[in-house]
């Protein structure tokens, strides 16, 4: 039994391409030839990487732009450090390039993106692997030049972040020939001897050149081995190597690891000391608070008489004894009150008592009743009157309608008369048209071959006009 398919509307489906494409291709390295290229007004690069059988459109950002060494030119063969990424409203695919590297460089790139495949076949890139940071960490170890910036950024960050921390730097040259083997070495020390609770693996930025020994699958190996977590920090931003991908944590700059890796103890100790200050000024409010209170009291009449303080007792016992002998009081008169109430309702229901509003009531009855017995008496009397004196009045009254019938047969006459049945009783004719169902009256609004109805008294006839006369005024 087939089951229905999910709808999807053209957002959905592309939003779900663009996730599965950029979590598929998220570090590429592309080799082509560059066409179409436009710098646009923005700063954005936009071009289009092509080779003998296909092509894709490629953007890269005015930050990334401003860092290429040559300005791109049509035809120029580069290889691509990039993602792969949809661009939704068009629904087109396109590779997001964050370097570009003109012929002889690009071997680098495909050594790079073939050490990478090699490494997340073996599963150095999983989440699952990544260790959590300590949260309160107190030995750092810094594995990079002992000579460079970096160090003083990383030093002076944790200075204003912690304030009691160990940190360990472990010095190694971080580009040219031996580079990889002392950065390996470093690390493994670091886990031998578990000097730290933390490892910052970082370097300024640099050509892709000089970023290499990051991206030496004998590195990747000893940071995967790593029982210490591990923050990677190479280069600038949008440099991208083999050890941010493997490390616990990539940081985008030295000074960003240095702030991931105190963020949870710098946060809490500031926490401390915002609780610190509230609990002092909550401390020495609320000792205000009391001393003012302490003045007040002090200054309070009941300390210069204690007597007062048995005094507003005693006048308060007083208005409870009143309230007492009030309530006594009302209570009694209550009660005597009810005892009235069920006195007289037993008088009222005494049998003498009853009898006599029995009578009472009979007398009543009698007297209403002789009322009555008169008032109909009257009213039978004027009713005969009535009739006695409507006899005068009846023959005025038969004259009145014998008048009346002889105008209605005058006007029932007159009805007949100008009755239509009867003046087509005596030869005449009524015309109406078909068309219109009305009476004619006029041979202006007809026409020759027409077809008109007569009403005759016993019927209708259809009627052709073969011809109109009007007539002569």
């Amino acid at each position: 039994m087939q089951t229905q398919s999910q709808v999807l509307s053209v957002f959905e489906l592309t939003s779900k391409i663009k996730q599965l494409l950029e979590k598929t291709f998220f570090f590429l390295a592309v080799k082509g030839e560059a066409s179409n290229v436009k710098y646009h007004s923005s700063g954005h690069l936009y071009f289009s990487l092509k080779d003998a059988y296909s092509q894709i459109n490629c953007v890269m950002f005015s930050r990334d732009v401003k860092t290429m060494r040559k300005r791109l030119e049509n035809g120029d063969k580069v290889t691509a450090q990039a993602s792969l990424t949809v661009y939704p409203p068009k629904g087109n695919y396109q590779l997001l390039i964050s370097s570009l590297s003109f012929s002889g460089t690009g071997e680098l790139l495909l050594q790079l993106e073939e050490t990478k495949k090699k490494l997340a076949s073996k599963g150095y890139f999983n989440k699952e692997y990544k260790k959590p940071l300590p949260p309160f960490p107190k030995r750092i170890a810094v594995i990079t030049s002992p000579t460079g910036a970096v160090i003083r950024d990383i030093i002076h960050v944790l200075n204003r972040r912690l304030h009691r921390f160990e940190l360990i730097l472990n010095p190694v040259h971080v580009q040219g020939d031996g580079a990889e083997h002392e950065i390996s070495k470093a690390i493994r020390e670091c886990n031998e001897f578990q000097i730290a609770d933390v490892i910052i693996l970082c370097r300024g930025g640099g050509s892709l050149e000089d970023l290499m020994p990051f991206n030496s699958e004998k590195v990747a190996d000893v940071i995967f081995e790593s029982t210490i977590p591990i923050i990677s920090a190479v280069g600038h931003e949008t440099d991208f190597s083999i050890s941010d991908f493997v490390a616990d944590v990539r940081a985008p700059t030295p000074s960003a690891a240095a702030e991931i890796a105190s963020a949870e103890s710098a946060a809490i100790e500031q926490t401390l000391l915002t609780l610190k200050k509230q609990i002092h000024l909550a401390i020495y409010t609320q000792l205000t608070q009391y001393k003012r209170e302490l003045l007040h009291l002090k200054k309070h009449p009941l300390f210069a008489a204690p007597f007062n303080l048995l005094f507003h007792y005693k006048q308060a016992l007083d208005d409870i004894r009143d309230h007492i002998d009030r309530s006594r009081l009302q209570l009694i008169h209550t009660l005597f009150y009810k005892l009235q109430e069920t006195k007289k309702r037993l008088f009222s229901l005494h049998p003498q008592k009853q009898l006599k509003e029995t009578q009472r009531n009979f007398l009543t009855l009698q007297r209403n009743l002789h009322i009555s017995f008169h008032r109909y008496v009257k009213q039978k009397r004027e009713l005969f009157e009535a009739k006695y004196f409507s006899l005068t009045y009846k023959r005025l009254f038969e004259q009145t309608i014998q008048n009346k019938r002889k105008s209605l047969h005058q006007l029932s006459s007159h009805l007949y008369s100008v009755n239509p049945q009867t003046l087509l009783e005596k030869g005449y004719a009524i015309a109406f048209s078909q068309k219109r169902k009305n009476v004619l009256t006029s041979v202006k609004n007809l026409k020759e071959q027409e077809q008109i109805e007569l009403l005759l008294s016993d019927g209708y006839l259809d009627v052709e006009i073969k011809k109109i006369y009007e007539r002569q005024k």
